[in-house]
Order: C-alpha cells, then sequence, then structure tokens
C-alpha cells in the first residue's frame, strides 16, 4: 500500500487520495484501543472516512485547532491510517498494561544527525 501511495505522489497516476485506502494491522491495533473494539474492514473503512470528513469537529471535540500542513493541507485517508497505527505503536510503548496480542515494536528511533529539509510532491501545492 504504501508503495503505492508513493508512486501516487508523483506525475505517474493521479487517484483521489481518499479514494482507497488499506488499514494495516497497526491501524486497526489502534482503532482497538481507542475506541474499545477491532473493527471489521467495513467499520475501519467508515472510521477514516469519517476522520477525513469531520477532522475539525473531531480535534475540537478535544479541544484542538484543525491540523494543517504549512497551513493548506488537510488530513488524507493514509494521514488518518497512519494515525491510528502510531496511537497503537505509542500505546504499546507507554501503556503496556494495556498491549493486546502485539507487544514489540519493530524498529525504534535511532537520531542519527539533522535531518534534511522537508520535500513535499509537488501535486500537494504547498
Amino acid at each position: 500500500m504504501q508503495h503505492l501511495t508513493d508512486i501516487n505522489y508523483s506525475e505517474v497516476i493521479d487517484f483521489g487520495e481518499d479514494d482507497f485506502i488499506v488499514p494495516g494491522p497497526g491501524c486497526y491495533e489502534g482503532m482497538e484501543k481507542c475506541f474499545g473494539f477491532r473493527p471489521t474492514p467495513e467499520q475501519a473503512r467508515i472510521i477514516l472516512e469519517d476522520f477525513v470528513t469531520n477532522q475539525d469537529d473531531h480535534l475540537k471535540d478535544v479541544g484542538e485547532q484543525p491540523i494543517r500542513l504549512q497551513g493548506k493541507r488537510k488530513l488524507h485517508a493514509i494521514d488518518c491510517q497512519n494515525l491510528f497505527c502510531e496511537v497503537g505503536k505509542y500505546a504499546r510503548e507507554a501503556h503496556p498494561e494495556f498491549n493486546l496480542k502485539r507487544t514489540e515494536i519493530k524498529q525504534k528511533l535511532k537520531p542519527a544527525g539533522p535531518l534534511p529539509p522537508p520535500f513535499f510532491p509537488p501535486k500537494w501545492g504547498i
């Protein structure tokens, strides 16, 4: 899925960024930790669509400001899928008492110097 997403950032193909997303195991784990149940694939799709469509309202509900990359770009389906995945990983490390079946983090961050300047796909218009 990540390869297709990366190719779509190029000029080679041009699918809508919210048209199709396959939630990975980390996304399901994050959703289960957030909502208290493991969603079916159809429920996960609906949750992701809802978070994309209603992201500003959901953030306001918890006292946060809308998220915009460079003040312009809203979260898309792949971003929301990744957010749930990161919730699953973060909670696995920070709250091991709530671990489900997955307990290990495959890779830990190992800083190796300063980050390169960010590059945004030209089609993002940033």
